[in-house]
């Protein structure tokens, strides 16, 4: 990386969770506009969520950002959100009680997601009605039998990349979506290990058929993970 004059000083503070936090979230932007492969997000995603100081944060970000914006990146606090699904070692998990579940509505997506294909169970993710609140979604698939299903659904104009998604044995991942998103969409970056199936595609006519049941079955209720 370019070397640039640094505050000794500043560089030596120590940095807050929300900090390394937003290290990664522009990491993962880097990803999602390809000024960054995903090789080397890994190591330097490794490096941001393990520093120490101001100047280990600004040795993963210094190529990817402006020198005028560098310090307002590492010392803004703002939170997008608290719980799980809001910071890269806490994230929302799903389809851990090894049976059909489906997430559908206006349900509020955080930056990072974790999907549990376990035994024969279907694990269905329908974004069509979802209200993001970060532009690039982390989505992590772990395990899942050779009979396992994960189902992700989204609208036109959404981008999803499984290249760093790994499957195992008769296993197979299919994606009829767009890698990179048109229009200031989202892009679901879909990464782990399965021997299940891995499905990604727009809404079909049952699809959109459900999303509307489901509203008006629920029409003020918060979005929630159901059954079925």
């Amino acid at each position: 990386m370019p070397a640039m004059p640094r505050d000794e000083q500043l560089n030596r503070l120590r940095v807050t969770n929300q900090q390394r936090d937003n290290a990664v979230a522009t990491l993962r932007e880097a990803v999602a506009d390809g000024r960054l492969g995903f090789d080397e997000f890994d190591g330097r995603v490794n490096t941001a969520m393990g520093a120490r100081t101001r100047g280990d944060i600004v040795d993963v970000l210094e190529d990817l950002v402006e020198p005028d914006r560098l310090d307002a990146v590492i010392t803004d606090e703002t939170v997008l959100g608290e719980g799980p699904g809001f910071s890269w070692d806490n994230p929302l998990v799903l389809g851990e009680e090894k049976q059909t579940r489906t997430q559908l509505g206006q349900w509020r997506v955080p930056p990072f997601l974790e999907v549990h294909a376990s035994a024969m169970a279907t694990v269905r993710l329908d974004f069509t009605r979802a209200i993001t609140v970060s532009p690039v979604i982390d989505l992590v698939v772990v395990g899942g039998s050779n009979v396992a299903t994960v189902l992700i659904v989204v609208p036109e104009g959404w981008g999803v990349s499984t290249q760093d998604l790994r499957v195992s044995g008769q296993s197979y991942s299919t994606s009829k979506v767009r890698t990179r998103p048109t229009g200031g969409h989202p892009r679901i970056l879909v990464s782990g290990t399965t021997s299940g199936t891995v499905t990604v595609r727009h809404p079909s006519w049952w699809d959109e058929y459900k999303q509307r049941k489901h509203l008006e079955q629920n029409p003020s209720s918060p979005p929630a993970v159901t059954a079925g």
